[in-house]
């Protein structure tokens, strides 16, 4: 900020941060444009066939960068305990991954390798297909920078249940368009949220 003549945010709590911090500068709000993809059916069905899922079968997603702040263990966990109610949920991680041996090495102690489809980044038609694939997106963030999330928006925008941290830069997605999981009672809320959905 030292050196801006002014600054466009994508989110209320980011204009307020740097509103506060900087008073003299002149801060935006900025909307980050996202439409909703339209995805034949056949794409989403090409899709299933390719990662072996079946008619029927419960998907769990989650979209952008495969990190530790997206929560993946916590993910995980929840995903081994729905899974006693829904034995053939399957995970679905879609985008680049950060750290592959963390990652399996993960995926490995929560017991949910063998449910886990690891797609890495997928393409334009492909990742929109994925999401419409997905029944349940879950898109945790902690810690986190305050950002927004074009993944997010993007997974909204394609009109998918989406469950998300209820953290502060968050706010401004109404209440009743994702499900909420607070930060404290992450794992079991989560796994609460997620039955809801499936």
């Amino acid at each position: 900020l030292a050196s801006a003549r002014a600054v466009g945010a994508h989110n209320a709590f980011m204009v307020e941060a740097i509103r506060t911090a900087r008073p003299d500068l002149s801060c935006v709000a900025l909307a980050m444009p996202v439409r909703s993809v339209p995805v034949s059916k056949d794409a989403v069905t090409a899709l299933r066939a390719r990662f072996g899922l079946r008619d029927g079968q419960p998907v769990v997603g989650c979209f952008g960068l495969v990190t530790r702040e997206k929560r993946i263990e916590t993910v995980a966990r929840a995903v081994a305990r729905i899974a006693e109610l829904h034995p053939g949920v399957r995970l679905l991680l879609a985008g680049q991954v950060s750290d592959p041996s963390w990652l399996q090495a993960l995926l490995d102690r929560t017991r949910v390798s063998n449910r886990t489809i690891v797609a890495g980044r997928l393409e334009g038609d492909a990742f929109s297909a994925a999401m419409e694939a997905a029944d349940a997106v879950v898109h945790l963030r902690y810690p986190t920078a305050r950002e927004t999330s074009a993944a997010l928006l993007r997974v909204m925008a394609q009109g998918r249940p989406a469950i998300v941290s209820d953290i502060a830069n968050q706010e401004e997605i109404p209440q009743d368009v994702v499900r909420r999981v607070d930060v404290a009672d992450e794992e079991g809320g989560l796994t609460r949220a997620l039955s809801w959905v499936l």
